[in-house]
């Protein structure tokens, strides 16, 4: 059988690579790297580093290190922290947290037992 096979220049293959590194692979090292990061031992993150490594050799072009991926994504959910508008619950934690500086009419009860003779 006759296969069509269709040859790329050099700039478009790199940019497909670099695609495909970005969707594929990145995506998944970086999957909740916010919480994971401070965690993982040195050991753990310099294999992590090899497979970036390995990557940006395949690609031809440097890919962001494991610790800027993890900066970036600290900004990313700083900004989207300090951006969110308040919300409902906002204002109902606002409100029990006054609510909890009221006085109940109702006094506590205790569980000790009232003795009629003073206590030594």
């Amino acid at each position: 059988m006759f296969q069509h096979t269709t040859v790329y220049p050099a700039e478009e293959t790199q940019e497909l690579l670099t695609a495909v590194y970005k969707s594929l692979i990145e995506s998944v090292l970086t999957f909740n790297i916010t919480s994971w990061f401070t965690l993982t031992s040195v050991k753990d993150k310099s294999k992590l580093s090899r497979i970036i490594n390995q990557a940006s050799k395949i690609t031809g072009k440097t890919q962001n290190q494991l610790s800027v991926l993890h900066t970036q994504a600290v900004k990313r959910k700083a900004n989207l922290i300090t951006q969110d508008p308040p919300t409902p619950c906002t204002s109902l934690s606002n409100f029990c947290h006054q609510a909890a500086d009221i006085k109940s009419p109702y006094p506590r009860k205790t569980s000790t037992k009232t003795h009629s003779y003073p206590l030594p």
